[in-house]
């Protein structure tokens, strides 16, 4: 029985200890991702959504929880604490009821906010080279989004000719701006870039990709609640002796 039960306790901490950094790692991802698409979180600023930020943020707080909780799991594993794995097993419970409900969520509302994103896309469109405040913003969001994800309009370049007040086509749509027929419709397409906004950006945010990293943490976390359950018990038995 101790040795089964030392067996535990190593894996427990090693499996937190991966879970240690891997929450680093999430917290340093989603500032990077954060300040990679806060520039464009204009673009779905009208419809009321948290647009670009909402993943990055949910990144950032989940992987700060993660670090903690793993961090907890490590010590009472080492430290053979009944109460700290007690703890550690009561918020990795709750931890992982709230996360198979987000996930779920997001599941069931994926295309919802991939909808919203494209309606945003679309309804900014019309700002494009306006004279206000907000038409400069979305103007410059919008040729930043183009040249960086090397895409133009939501869909493809037809999108520009169908806002009808765009004669030319955006300078940020041509793959040489030297050499680049922008007069609209565009018949060299080779000259520009024909993949609409929309499909790289969805594949940037990767919604898709956080429910699958989700369900797998979900999975481990299971794993790490029964690990934790039983060194708890064992831990209180009045029998049980450190080694």
């Amino acid at each position: 029985m101790g040795c089964a039960t030392s067996l535990v306790k190593y894996l427990l901490f090693f499996f937190n200890f991966i879970f240690v950094v891997g929450g680093i790692g999430l917290v340093a991802l989603g500032a990077l991702t954060y300040t990679r698409f806060a520039e464009y979180d204009d673009l779905t600023a009208e419809l009321g959504v948290g647009g670009f930020r909402g993943p990055p943020i949910v990144m950032m707080v989940g992987g700060a929880i993660v670090f903690f909780i793993a961090f907890l799991g490590c010590c009472g594993a080492i430290r053979e604490s009944h109460v700290m794995m007690s703890t550690y097993g009561a918020i990795l419970t709750i931890l992982l009821i709230v996360e198979v409900g987000a996930i779920i969520a997001a599941s069931i509302y994926k295309d919802d906010a991939e909808h919203a994103i494209q309606q945003g896309l679309i309804d900014s469109m019309k700002n494009y080279g306006g004279k206000t405040d907000i038409d400069t913003e979305q103007t410059a969001t919008w040729d930043s989004l183009q040249q960086r994800l090397h895409c133009c309009g939501v869909n493809g370049t037809l999108d520009w000719q169908k806002e009808g007040k765009q004669t030319l086509l955006p300078e940020s749509c041509c793959i040489d701006k030297e050499d680049c027929p922008r007069v609209l419709p565009v018949l060299a397409e080779d000259k520009v870039y024909n993949e609409g906004c929309y499909s790289k950006v969805i594949k940037e945010i990767g919604i898709p990709l956080l429910i699958a990293i989700g369900a797998a943490i979900g999975a481990v976390e299971l794993l790490g609640v029964i690990f934790g359950c039983c060194l708890a018990a064992r831990y209180k038995n009045k029998d049980y002796r450190p080694r």
